[in-house]
Formats: C-alpha cells, structure tokens, sequence
C-alpha cells in the first residue's frame, strides 16, 4: 500500500513523504510428480524427489536432512525408502515446507535348498530352491527361459539339468533380479568288481 507521512514543526512548517510498502508474493512449493521415483529394487536407494518453487525472492536453498540444494534443478536422488520433509528457504529468510514419501519394495529372498545331484544311470538332475516375495516371476536358467515346477507356494525344482555350470536367475514384475550359480556334476561311482573263484 502507499502511505502520506506528514511532518510538522513547531513553527507549523510541513513536510511530506510518500512512503510504498510492498509484499513478495506467498514463497510455494510443490512436487514435480513427473520426476517423483520410489525404489526400484529392494535394498537399492534410486528415489529421487523434484520441488517446483515460485514465489518469494530468489535466490532459493532447499534442504532435507541430508542434503542442501541451493540452484535449480531442485532434484533430490539416491533417496532411501522414507516420509521425507523438505524446507525451501528465500532470500529474505521465509520459508515453506513439503513433506512427500518414498515407497520401497519387498524384499526378494531367492535360494538352493538341495541339489540333487545326477546318480548311477540316471541322465538327469535337479535342484529345489526356495523363492520369497510378493511378485510375478519369471525365470532363466544359463540365458534360457524355464519354468520350474512349484511344489507350493515358495518351494519349487529345477529339473532336467544335465553336467554343466549353471547361472539360474529369477526377475520381478520391477525388473529386479537376484542370481544362483551352482554345477550339477555326475556322482556316479565306478565299482571294481573282482571275481574270487
């Protein structure tokens, strides 16, 4: 607003000043939620928060326990899963405040049970592996998709596996993997038979 200041003395002199007080527009934030990423894969810290700030009088700082951004973009990366808040400071002290979250995923337990191994005259062998999570998985087995056979729900066996080194990998619908490296070898024992007459 503009305000008139009038000054008088004691001999009834008069002065004026024209006085204009302005107001910075309200400093905002928001989440740009084009760029918001939760956790990709369990146990691995890629989420990433961006602030779209307006308002106030720049330059900005924005800040969250860890980290202090001072220059545009404002992306916040390598984000652990977290209810995160966010202060966004001006240049003549105001301040605002974001809170946002980032979800993370169940974790993906993947692991042999027994290897049963190629015996006698059999011509194949197995492997029973235990798999854990909450997910649709598909398998590959030395870069070739297979289909185990599921016993129930987290116990299931690789069959038909012949001599060899064997990388046996499991994916998620995320795109998330976790390997098993084993060898299937022939435990066929020669006999030495000797005819005592």
């Amino acid at each position: 607003n503009e305000y008139l200041a009038l000054v008088t003395d004691i001999n009834g002199c008069v002065d004026a000043l024209s006085i204009t007080i302005t107001q910075n527009d309200e400093l905002i934030v928001e989440e740009n939620e084009d760029q918001h990423q939760d956790i990709s894969c369990y146990n691995v810290n890629d989420g990433q928060i961006s602030l779209n700030i307006s308002g106030g009088v720049m330059p900005y700082s924005a800040t969250n326990s860890l980290t202090t951004l001072t220059s545009s973009p404002f992306l916040f990366d390598n984000l652990s899963p977290d209810s995160l808040n966010f202060i966004v400071t001006d240049n003549v002290g105001c301040s605002a405040e974001l809170s946002s979250v980032i979800l993370g995923l169940d974790s993906l337990i993947f692991d042999t049970l027994q290897i049963n191994f190629i015996v006698c005259d059999e011509e194949f062998g197995s492997m029973d592996f235990l798999l854990l999570g909450n997910s649709t998985y598909t398998f590959e087995l030395n870069g070739n998709s297979v289909t185990p056979i599921f016993q129930n729900d987290t116990i299931a066996t690789l069959e038909n596996l012949i001599v060899n080194q064997y990388e046996f990998v499991v994916f998620d619908e995320f795109g998330c993997s976790d390997t098993i490296n084993f060898e299937m070898i022939n435990q066929f024992i020669n006999l030495d038979l000797e005819i005592i007459s």
